[in-house]
């Protein structure tokens, strides 16, 4: 059975994701109550959209990595300014490897929260969007002065 097929498999699927992908030490009641658990479980029940959630994983990581040689892509980048808050997920990716594939104009490692640093960290990572939205209007602004 898949996460699609019982409502009791798909509440495993995600809770076992929030147990090992958050920074809780152990002990996921202390960044989750069941209320939120149970709410997300619910979201992706009622929707039918686990699997379509699960396809946008797939499908940029097979753009960017190759499974074969167990390297990243040099052909993918995105040009657009861009910014990486290096939350404790489980993917830690160094700056280094993400400048390769970003045009990288904020970057910020944080020493708390998880792969669901929005529901972890809401204040933390609410400063850091931003600040980078403020750094998205300098460079507008620098861009459209040089038009001038």
């Amino acid at each position: 059975m898949g996460p699609s097929d019982s409502p009791a498999g798909l509440a495993a699927y995600i809770v076992e994701k929030f147990y090992t992908w958050a920074d809780i030490h152990g002990n996921i009641e202390s960044r989750f109550t069941k209320d939120e658990l149970l709410t997300n479980v619910m979201i992706y029940w009622v929707s039918n959209s686990i699997t379509s959630s699960m396809r946008l994983y797939a499908q940029v990581f097979s753009q960017i990595f190759s499974a074969e040689t167990r390297e990243f892509s040099r052909n993918f980048f995105v040009s657009q300014p861009s910014a990486f808050a290096n939350f404790k997920d489980i993917f830690r990716f160094p700056k280094v490897q993400v400048e390769n594939f970003v045009n990288l104009v904020q970057w910020n490692d944080f020493d708390s929260g998880g792969h669901f640093a929005a529901l972890e960290e809401p204040a933390v990572l609410s400063r850091d969007i931003r600040s980078y939205a403020v750094k998205l209007d300098t460079i507008k602004l620098k861009s459209v002065e040089k038009e001038l």
